[in-house]
């Protein structure tokens, strides 16, 4: 998946939540909803590849990173509904901000 069309399928899934947690995306000609859960877990997908494109380095190896120091699970989930409100720009920068703070304390 592109990095484009992960930010647009994130955006896509954020519009259409119903406050509830749920979503409907349209796969083809059916509609599937999708828990807040599925919501959360695409936009921490968005936010490795945001990291690893800005930092020039390959997804599995920034998920391997962030999960090391317990940044998904710690950070970037709990914080979700702040973080989701926020400019794509500030959200990568200061994942990357956190994540090496993160580690030098490791």
């Amino acid at each position: 998946m592109t990095k484009d069309r992960t930010e647009n399928e994130c955006r896509r899934l954020q519009n259409r939540h119903d406050g509830n947690g749920l979503a409907k995306v349209s796969k083809g000609d059916e509609w599937r909803e999708l828990s807040l859960e599925e919501i959360r877990m695409g936009f921490v997908a968005s936010c490795i590849e945001d990291v690893a494109d800005k930092l020039g380095v390959d997804y599995s190896e920034i998920y391997r990173r962030m999960n090391a120091v317990g940044l998904i699970d710690q950070y970037v989930m709990p914080y979700y509904e702040m973080l989701h409100t926020e400019s794509r720009e500030n959200v990568t920068q200061g994942m990357i901000e956190t994540l090496q703070r993160w580690e030098e304390k490791k």
